[in-house]
């Protein structure tokens, strides 16, 4: 073998596959190979493979092991918002009618919320770009449960979903746009939030916003049976916890919109949160399309 062959056959072993790309995705939202291996709807093994592989060709690794979940060392969390932007340039590229439908567009899109995302500073950016760049397109923002939203996806009265989770199929497709850590938010006089402290401090939860999936993590912490103070909303949690009344547990880009508040990560580990894209497949309009792109654009880089 020549050493320019050999040369040419290093650089091929180098090349960043899409299918590890999107593996190494997908794990990292699943928190979990087996997880991942069903979303993606393939044996562990060979996803397990495509992962090494992948972390053979970058020379590092991407994951931490603790207990049964996967969770992103430094390089891990460098690579994700990189590989999510590669991943979702090569989906542009196999949907070629995305630009023609979007090169005009104009009409209502009707976009629904769940309750938190709406505080997000991306839906602020996509919302100040319509505006701006296409104005023929008028926004109808509604903020709702995730099962009413889904129902309303399927049934036509909502066009786009921001939703915390993914869809299942049946007519709709999601895309994970971000992952986000959680945060505490407390008046500054209650000092610093040990578990020890947060054990006797009530817990400010708005209605209608159970965080189910994190029972377990605050139960191993010795927060599972907190006090609880439910309150009508989120704007209502957030002035209980700036007046020193509870701490609120939520999303990074909910507390970085808050004021006159402490923000904390939380003393014990936590599973990071998600917003996912939601969609009807076939029959969307150019001004669809054009929202579509522009969350994309907008959630590039995620919250870790």
């Amino acid at each position: 073998m020549t050493v320019a062959a050999s040369n040419r056959k290093a650089t091929c072993a180098r090349m960043l596959e899409l299918k590890h790309l999107r593996a190494f995705a997908t794990i990292a939202n699943c928190g979990t190979i087996a997880k991942a291996a069903r979303r993606l709807a393939i044996a562990e093994s060979p996803l397990g493979r495509q992962l090494k592989a992948l972390e053979r060709d970058l020379g590092q690794g991407l994951f931490d092991r603790r207990g049964r979940r996967l969770h992103l060392t430094a390089a891990g969390a460098a690579l994700l918002p990189r590989a999510q932007a590669l991943l979702g340039l090569a989906e542009d590229l196999r949907r070629p009618s995305d630009t023609a439908l979007a090169s005009d567009p104009g009409g209502t899109v009707r976009l629904g919320l769940v309750p938190g995302v709406a505080w997000h500073p991306a839906l602020g950016r996509v919302v100040l770009t319509v505006r701006q760049r296409h104005p023929a397109i008028t926004l109808e923002l509604a903020v709702d449960a995730t099962q009413f939203l889904t129902s309303g996806l399927r049934s036509g009265t909502h066009d786009l979903v921001l939703l915390r989770r993914p869809l299942a199929r049946g007519g709709t497709q999601s895309r994970l746009l971000c992952r986000e850590a959680l945060c505490l938010v407390s008046a500054r006089s209650l000092g610093p939030l040990t578990p020890r402290r947060l054990a006797v401090v009530p817990w400010l939860e708005p209605a209608g916003r159970p965080l189910a999936a994190l029972q377990g993590a605050l139960e191993e912490a010795g927060l599972g049976q907190r006090q609880r103070l439910v309150v009508p909303d989120l704007a209502t949690a957030a002035a209980m916890a700036r007046s020193g009344i509870g701490v609120l547990l939520t999303h990074a880009s909910v507390a970085e919109a808050l004021s006159g508040v402490h923000t904390t990560p939380p003393p014990f580990p936590l599973p990071a949160q998600e917003i996912h894209l939601g969609w009807r497949t076939g029959g969307t309009t150019g001004a669809v399309e054009t929202l579509r792109t522009l969350f994309r654009q907008a959630f590039t880089v995620p919250i870790q």
